[in-house]
């Protein structure tokens, strides 16, 4: 089954590297593209999901943000399975701290490079 893995914002598919899983599970790994100006989450997730076979099942693994967006993902294609891990399915349940930070729009001015870790988890 075709599986597609979304990482956080400040980690990438290393993030996934030491998952065991079954042969049987094609493992795609979600690359983040940039978002446009104004453009809603649910917007972003459609044009993530774009590269996603939709003429197979499929699966979706989230961690972090990537988790909100295989949620929001999830609400258009329909996938067999979605996983969300260390996440929140709404933005409003989200801690005050991290909601406060996305209202200054840190991401939009902080380069990705550096909120990039590369420790032995991320």
């Amino acid at each position: 089954m075709n599986t597609y893995f979304i990482s956080g914002l400040g980690a990438d598919k290393r993030i996934f590297s030491r998952l065991k899983l079954h042969r049987s599970i094609n493992i795609t790994h979600v690359e983040w593209i940039n978002p446009l100006r104004k453009e809603l989450l649910s917007e972003y997730a459609k044009r993530l999901s774009e590269i996603i076979d939709t003429s197979e099942k499929f699966a979706l693994v989230g961690v972090s943000f990537g988790g909100m967006i295989a949620v929001e993902i999830a609400k258009i294609l329909n996938p067999i399975l979605t996983i969300v891990i260390s996440s929140t399915i709404q933005s409003n349940t989200l801690p005050p701290l991290y909601q406060f930070a996305g209202k200054l729009k840190l991401l939009e001015i902080i380069p990705s490079w550096l909120i990039k870790s590369s420790n032995r988890l991320t």
